[in-house]
């Protein structure tokens, strides 16, 4: 057998040339590589850890000090929150956008929170993100102070803290009073039944957010039932997402009742929430008003004049909530509800994401027979939601207005469609390129891969 040699520092070692020997060695350098790559990642958390005990000039990246932004990434803790705090509050009060993700500034408890006081107060941030920083109740009980005086701060993001109903409790009396914040992103805290009714409460009163993400908490229909009390009385919230909170038909069916009512929201987001068949039947409701086989879908009463609007303030606002809202409504706010009844449809939502979902060939004949007179949804999301061929000829009823030589009634203005991880075959693809055909709105047609991947490229 023939030898090959190879250098190895200032010898040359033989190395016989079978494929035994080869795939051996091709092993021996991958299990070098991992372990390599595991000496490095422990070797970037122990600077983390150095560079929290050393003065913060030394790890802020002059770069992003120029660009008013600093990024996620470190591990400093609650120590290395102190520095920040002393920069902030000594020499560098020009930041706008502080990026803390994962730092796990809450990993002493409340008392090393006690130094976030500094980046409350200063008074040109305005995108704070405070996710996944082992945030409990009691750190947000800080929190929540501070945000009670702040004006400035627009964009927070406290996902991933896990500080449960105790936590949004506080969070919800500074959203009473809080007049600044616009978008408030709360995705996987652990939020139950009594931080729903918290949060509520609270939505009734703020006047000011515009976006809440709750996405990945649990909504059951007694939690549903508050946060569709709030869905009727806020007139500010444009795009709610309550994406991966696995609520089920039921609570869908309080919701769709409660869209019916506002005519505020534009965005709305249902991601994996196990809605099926009958839970877009429930849905479907809030933009048509035709009504389900038992009529259960039905609105009772109406909101048009003052004595009733008093009503209504006390029948659905939550415990506590009555008096500071009509309090706000007999001095300064001016907000007069629309009517609602039996015959309102929603009109005013533009995006519709019920992305992995079990929808399925028949939940989408309800929605389509809903949509075809709706005017307002332009981007339709129903990626992974088991539809078939089938599920193309219902849909090809909202999509074309010469559908197999029957002249439809639709009205749709669908201009971004999502249909990726279905089940369509070629079948379903003929029918579906057959209604296109006749369609003129359709901008945007996704059958493989995901909208939220299309706009980060």
């Amino acid at each position: 057998m023939q030898a090959r040699y190879y250098p190895f520092g200032a010898s040359r070692v033989p190395i016989p040339s079978s494929p035994r020997t080869v795939e051996f060695l091709e092993v021996k350098v991958r299990n070098l590589q991992y372990k390599l790559a595991q000496m490095s990642n422990e070797l970037r958390i122990h600077k983390a850890k150095l560079h929290a005990k050393s003065k913060v000039q030394r790890w802020v990246p002059v770069q992003l000090v120029q660009e008013n932004t600093i990024h996620d990434g470190n591990l400093f803790g609650s120590a290395g929150l102190h520095e920040l705090a002393n920069m902030l509050n000594v020499t560098h009060r020009n930041i706008t956008m502080l990026n803390l993700d994962g730092a796990r500034i809450g990993d002493k408890g409340p008392k090393g929170l006690q130094n976030v006081k500094a980046v409350f107060q200063n008074s040109n941030c305005s995108d704070l993100s405070l996710a996944r920083n082992q945030i409990n109740a009691a750190g947000m009980k800080i929190v929540a102070k501070l945000l009670k005086k702040n004006k400035t701060i627009r964009w927070l993001n406290l996902a991933g803290n896990s500080f449960s109903d105790a936590g949004v409790k506080f969070l919800a009396e500074a959203l009473k009073i809080n007049k600044s914040v616009k978008y408030l992103d709360l995705s996987d805290n652990k939020i139950g039944g009594i931080g729903w009714r918290y949060l509520a409460e609270a939505l009734c009163i703020n006047d000011s957010l515009k976006t809440l993400v709750v996405a990945g908490n649990l909504i059951n229909s007694d939690a549903m039932k508050f946060l569709a009390k709030a869905i009727k009385l806020n007139k500010r919230m444009t795009t709610l997402d309550l994406s991966r909170n696995e609520c089920g038909d039921a609570p869908v069916k309080l919701l769709a009742r409660a869209l019916r009512c506002n005519y505020v929201i534009q965005t709305l987001r249902l991601q994996g929430n196990r809605i099926s068949a009958k839970g877009a039947e429930y849905l479907s409701a809030a933009f048509s008003n035709l009504n389900t086989t038992n009529g259960s879908n039905k609105i009772k009463g109406g909101v048009s004049n003052g004595s009733t609007m008093k009503s209504m303030l006390q029948l659905e606002l939550p415990e506590g909530a009555v008096e500071k809202r009509r309090n706000i409504t007999n001095s300064t706010y001016k907000w007069v509800p629309s009517p609602c009844n039996s015959t309102s449809v929603n009109q005013n939502i533009t995006t519709l994401d019920l992305k992995a979902n079990v929808i399925s060939n028949q939940g989408l004949q309800h929605l389509v027979k809903a949509l075809k007179n709706n005017t307002s949804i332009s981007t339709l999301d129903l990626s992974d939601n088991s539809l078939s061929d089938q599920g193309m000829k219902h849909l090809a009823e909202l999509l074309s207005k010469n559908n197999f030589g029957k002249i439809t009634l639709t009205k749709s203005n669908i201009t971004v469609l999502a249909l990726s991880g279905n089940f369509i075959g070629i079948k379903g693809m003929a029918i579906l390129a057959a209604a296109l055909q006749n369609n003129t709105s359709i901008q945007t047609l996704m059958m493989g891969g995901s909208l939220e991947n299309m706009k980060q490229s």
